[in-house]
């Protein structure tokens, strides 16, 4: 995103609810705020369902759940924007949901979100989103359209850094193809300087590539197409273009009064059916999402957004980050055809993202030999179950702008003494923001700076009966389910049951 804004944006927006689950009475409450980023990416979901219809002729049993969810977004806002909109209903389509196998159904459906950004049928939609978010990045501009010198020798230093370790280990130079599978990051997206992806963001990124394919001249490639400079029927050649090209005409046989023809109206829409959907989305978002469902808490986490679960006063880590450094993430990565670079002393993905697990980065996804779990970005969540108990209090959902600022359990305390206070949970979530924001980008180094979201889930109602003195000393059941792992700092989770 470039430089921060010269004044943050601290108006949030606030969203709340609650209702009844057998044994349990929730009240959830929670805000986003821009803060200091010139546009707002994250994205939420919140609510408290009866058994769903999921549009199927009979649709499998399904008990009474409740779905949370924080998408925080890098790279623009559609992919944030596009789960908060489709996650819950498809969650609730799948047969492995309503036969409470909700680990596995939570697996499928963060994949599942990876296969629709893929799909032409949403092209348009996305397109509509993205507007929306190059709309709020205009509006943004003449605020603080500077970078100071600071800035500007750490990007340049970056470029640098980069070109060098590509130059060192075979990677693609300068005006190069691609060096492996998923290499599209390239040094020209370096400059920028998001906490996530450091390549320019939104509509600038889309048309900086678009102007390379051009000077290229379109040769010998997919993107000889993605400009629609020629008719709709691109009929003869253009390297690249038989996929996306059969596609288009395998759908669009058949029209009003039985004419042959595109399913396009007009060139865009064309552009955007023809362009490959790794190049028509260059955006992604991390993903930590919440299901309450017979009496257990599952919580699903891809990238470094977090959830914990207060115990008794003590907090439990219900996810784990998941970045480049990490041995099995970078395993994956380097099996996959990546590489890891450091720049400005954090690991990085093919030089440009700082997190190893996010749905969409369609770019990292492109591998057909490897499973979806084995690319170098994977949407492929880790899922942890636990039994609700009588001393659990509430949950919080909340993206890194969050967990940079505070640990867990300082988290959990804060949160834990305004509701034991009588502070109703959206307040709670509203106040834990302010108490994270940076009161200067420059002197904070970037920390408190970012987008935030959080999510305050009381499991007592609007009731709140916390004590707000020292943690009981209690025992934390270990997290099963999916992707099992360690759970965190020592002080996050006290012995296993």
């Amino acid at each position: 995103m470039g430089a921060y804004l010269a004044v943050p944006v601290t108006a949030k927006e606030r969203f709340e609810g609650g209702g009844s689950l057998p044994g349990l009475n929730l009240a959830y409450g929670g805000a986003a705020m821009q803060g200091w980023r010139r546009t707002m990416e994250d994205a939420h979901l919140a609510q408290v369902s009866a058994p769903s219809e999921s549009g199927l002729a009979e649709p499998p049993p399904a008990s009474p759940f409740a779905m949370f969810g924080v998408f925080d977004g890098h790279g623009g806002s559609e992919v944030a924007l596009f789960c908060q909109r489709y996650m819950a209903q498809e969650l609730q389509k799948l047969e492995a949901f309503g036969g409470d196998a909700v680990e596995e159904a939570l697996v499928d459906v963060f994949h599942r979100m990876d296969d629709m950004l893929r799909d032409h049928t949403f092209a348009d939609e996305i397109e509509q989103l993205k507007t929306r978010d190059a709309a709020e990045e205009d509006d943004a501009k003449g605020e603080d359209d500077g970078v100071s010198p600071m800035d500007a020798l750490e990007m340049i230093k970056r470029v640098f850094q980069l070109k060098r370790f590509m130059g060192e280990n075979g990677g693609p130079g300068e005006g190069g193809g691609p060096g492996g599978a998923g290499a599209g990051a390239g040094a020209d997206e370096a400059v920028a300087m998001d906490d996530d992806e450091e390549g320019p963001s939104g509509e600038q990124q889309r048309q900086r590539q678009r102007q390379r394919q051009r000077q290229a001249g379109g040769a010998g490639g997919s993107s000889g197409a993605d400009e629609g400079s020629g008719s709709g029927g691109g009929g003869g050649g253009g390297g690249g273009g038989g996929g996306p090209a059969a596609a288009a005409a395998a759908s669009g046989e058949q029209q009003a009064g039985g004419a042959a023809g595109p399913p396009w109206q007009d060139e865009g829409e064309a552009q955007r059916f023809m362009e490959p959907a790794d190049a028509r989305i260059q955006a992604g978002c991390t993903a930590v999402v919440a299901v309450i469902k017979a009496g257990h808490l599952y919580v699903a986490n891809a990238g470094d957004s977090r959830g914990v679960l207060c115990r008794g006063g003590a907090a439990l880590a219900m996810s784990e980050d998941h970045k480049p450094a990490q041995e099995s993430e970078r395993t994956r990565i380097l099996n996959a055809g990546g590489f890891l670079s450091e720049i400005g002393g954090v690991c990085r993905v093919n030089g440009n993202l700082n997190l190893s697990r996010a749905i969409g980065d369609l770019k990292y996804k492109t591998n057909r030999t490897l499973e979806a779990k084995d690319q170098i970005i994977t949407a492929e969540p880790d899922v942890r179950k636990v039994a609700l108990q009588p001393e659990d209090e509430f949950f919080l959902l909340a993206c890194d702008g969050v967990w940079d600022v505070m640990t867990n359990q300082d988290a959990v305390d804060f949160v834990r003494e305004r509701l034991s206070q009588g502070v109703a949970p959206t307040d709670a979530a509203c106040q834990l923001l302010d108490a994270c924001l940076a009161s200067d980008p420059k002197e904070a180094r970037g920390v408190g700076c970012d987008n935030m979201t959080a999510i305050v889930v009381s499991l007592r109602g609007e009731a709140f009966a916390g004590a707000a003195g020292d943690a009981p000393a209690v025992g934390v059941a270990s997290a099963g389910g999916a992707g099992g792992g360690g759970g965190g700092a020592a002080d996050e989770a006290a012995a296993a049951e």
